[in-house]
């Protein structure tokens, strides 16, 4: 009897977990034409004891509800996965223009009552290119337009603004014909304007339905940016360019032709979008003392590695500007340090994400310090100003003053505090006429002992000319090496390079065609960050050309290196992708490398 209630517990539990994990999704074109026939989809995870049909109005119902079931079955390390998926499938038709809604479905699971969502659709004008074919999800265009079917369009979500205030600009695809491939794209150089790419960690194309002068298109973002303007006055986005290969459908010349969907011509097409004008307007007057161009909403904190410490101890100030806006602009903040601090350049790190709502994130300022002098000190609040886009006004926050107790050092070489708050160039004047007194241990000779003429004398003067004949031997090495073209490609950039090219070689006969141009990414901005001596997270196109070019490097070569890296950017995201075109990509990138390695250092 135990066990019997034991396993019907069991179940119980088991059954209770499986509804909790209940889905129910209704799914839809977000626009139709008049005329154009589509799916309505619900999908849910659980076979169903009931479904309920919802209460369709407004749409004529052609065929409906038709049940289908999928599962599949996946195994990850040994570990054994199912999914099941149930749909529920109607065939509309739009019959007239306007929004209408499509209310929620029920099912009925184990007892228990679920609810999908419901949707609204928006059905507009007809035309005689509509098709009478759709789906429920991303779907391609209909067959049957080709001028005026496809082209690029950039948004941007502020036509004005303030010098600093973001905005974003979306590049998208709109299509009404069947596509076969795209390539050469040619991004925007954003004149004006420091940019970032929106990170997304879906590399695909995905296509959604979208009104655009009263018709319907299947409609892609290729890339997001978020631009800050760093100019005053009219600014112009340039046109962003791509090449598209299209199927243009025109009526069957035949039976066979009718039987496989009409006859139809391939054709490429240059397509650009339109260019963008900005009004960027010079912020109000009246900034805080305190203001270094900050834009947006933000916040201040410091905080000490340590409150109480010894002198001639390092201590570290961690000051974090935390927000949104141009946050990665934002400079080091001023700290009025005690005058008997030794201090030293702040240490810049930052946590910047930005997405298709902007730019957010934390910039961390180190500054490092070491008190010389026992004693009770502090260091004043901070101030940070900056513009609130939101009000259009200027705000300033302020952290807690920190407080630091500094005990006498152990070893005696604490000194008492500067009097009259002298600053450091003070110290310096009068470190040319009274020394500081030299604490901790000496060492003293007696007087009249010299070194000159010594046995330990004429040791160091024949290690020094050893020492100078091998320095010349080497350097006559290095430059007989330095001639050979060979050697030169084996220094630590070009290796690293090729390692990472040599990854994208293998990719190639892999067909790893996202793989393959992650790795060319990562060769040549690598390379790039080893060649200039610049981080990665701190490269542009735009900065490293300005570095190429201070290096010797000629425009044909810069534009090819250019091009190959927003060839591999695009690729990612385009369907299709020959291994011929993977093959050409690659060589280009060696011949680039090679180049490069013959400018000066």
């Amino acid at each position: 009897m135990k066990r019997i209630l034991a396993i019907v517990a069991l179940l119980t539990v088991a059954l209770g977990a499986l509804a909790d994990n209940v889905t129910f999704v209704a799914r839809a074109p977000r626009v139709v034409a008049v005329g154009e026939q589509f799916q309505l989809k619900f999908d849910v995870n659980v076979m169903p004891d009931d479904f309920y049909n919802p209460d369709i109005k407004n749409f004529e119902v052609l065929a409906g509800p038709n049940m289908s079931q999928f599962q599949s079955t996946t195994i990850v390390n040994g570990q054994v996965s199912s999914k099941n998926s149930i749909s529920y499938t109607y065939i509309l038709e739009a019959t007239r223009e306007g929004k209408f809604s499509i209310p929620a479905a029920v099912v009925k699971i184990n007892g228990r009552t679920y609810t999908s969502n419901s949707l609204v659709i928006e059905v507009v004008k007809g035309d005689a290119s509509a098709s009478s074919r759709g789906s429920a999800g991303s779907v391609r265009a209909p067959k049957g337009a080709s001028n005026g079917s496809v082209f690029l369009r950039m948004e941007v979500n502020k036509s004005s603004l303030y010098r600093g205030e973001y905005l974003i600009a979306t590049l998208k695809l709109y299509t009404r014909a069947d596509l076969e491939g795209l390539g050469e794209p040619k991004f925007p150089s954003f004149n004006g304007f420091w940019n970032q790419v929106v990170e997304d960690n879906d590399l695909r194309l995905n296509f959604v339905r979208e009104k655009y002068n009263n018709k319907v298109y299947d409609a892609a973002v290729i890339r997001r940016y978020v631009l800050f303007p760093q100019q005053v006055g009219k600014l112009v986005v340039d046109p962003f360019e791509l090449t598209a290969s299209i199927v243009e459908h025109t009526a069957p010349q035949s039976a066979f032709d009718a039987f496989f969907g009409g006859g139809g011509t391939r054709a490429r097409k240059r397509l650009a979008s339109a260019p963008i004008s900005i009004n960027v307007k010079e912020l109000p007057t009246g900034a805080p003392s305190s203001f270094n161009g900050a834009v947006g909403s933000f916040t201040v904190t410091a905080s000490l590695s340590k409150n109480k410490v010894r002198a001639n101890d390092a201590v570290n100030l961690v000051v974090k500007v935390s927000g949104s806006g141009n946050v990665k602009l934002v400079e080091a903040l001023k700290v009025n340090f005690p005058a008997d601090f030794d201090t030293f350049d702040p240490k810049v790190s930052d946590n910047v994400k930005t997405t298709a709502a902007g730019s957010y994130g934390v910039k961390v300022f180190e500054y490092s310090f070491i008190p010389r002098s026992q004693g009770k000190y502090t260091i004043p609040a901070l101030e940070f100003s900056y513009f609130d886009t939101k009000t259009n006004r200027y705000k300033t926050v302020k952290t807690q003053s920190q407080t630091i107790d500094v005990a006498p050092d152990p070893t005696g070489g604490a000194r008492n505090g500067l009097q009259g708050g002298a600053d450091k160039e003070s110290i310096k004047l009068l470190g040319q006429d009274i020394k500081y007194i030299k604490v901790g241990s000496t060492i003293l000779t007696p007087k009249g002992d010299y070194f000159f003429n010594t046995a330990t004398y004429w040791l160091v003067l024949l290690l020094a000319f050893v020492a100078i004949v091998a320095s010349f031997m080497f350097l006559a090495k290095r430059e007989r090496e330095n001639a050979d073209v060979a050697f030169i490609k084996n220094k630590r950039a070009n290796k690293v390079a090729y390692q990472r090219l040599k990854k994208a070689e293998v990719l190639i006969k892999s067909g790893d065609t996202h793989g393959f141009y992650e790795e060319m990414l990562k060769a040549l901005w690598g390379y790039l960050s080893d060649k200039l001596a610049i981080p990665v997270s701190d490269l542009s196109k735009e900065r490293a050309a300005q570095l190429l070019v201070s290096k010797g490097a000629d425009g044909e070569t810069i534009k090819t290196l250019t091009q190959i890296i927003e060839e591999c950017e695009f690729a990612r995201y385009a369907p299709g992708g020959q291994g011929e075109e993977k093959s050409d990509r690659f060589n280009h990138a060696v011949e680039i490398i090679s180049k490069l390695e013959q400018l000066k250092k």
